[in-house]
């Protein structure tokens, strides 16, 4: 089928961002507990960019095969997406 390689690479997508939440309790109890910092928001956003870096080649990886399947069917597609 058509969609059969956007299906698994989506599927591989959201695998990543179950397994992300859990990745990402350890480093947030880390901050709140070794860290003055009381604010929430403060916590959130540091924790978002250690994610950031954990994930970011997991990430490439997953999209550059996206990329190579919409390249071959020669989609129309956004300069964003690369």
């Amino acid at each position: 089928m058509e969609y059969d390689y956007m299906s698994w690479h989506f599927a591989l997508y959201v695998g990543r961002w179950l397994l992300s939440a859990l990745v990402m309790m350890v480093p947030l109890y880390l901050i709140k507990t070794f860290t003055k910092i009381k604010n929430e928001y403060l916590h959130l956003v540091m924790v978002q960019i250690v994610g950031a870096f954990i994930f970011y080649h997991l990430d490439a990886y997953i999209f550059k095969g996206i990329n190579w399947w919409i390249n071959s069917k020669k989609v129309l597609t956004s300069s964003l997406i690369y």
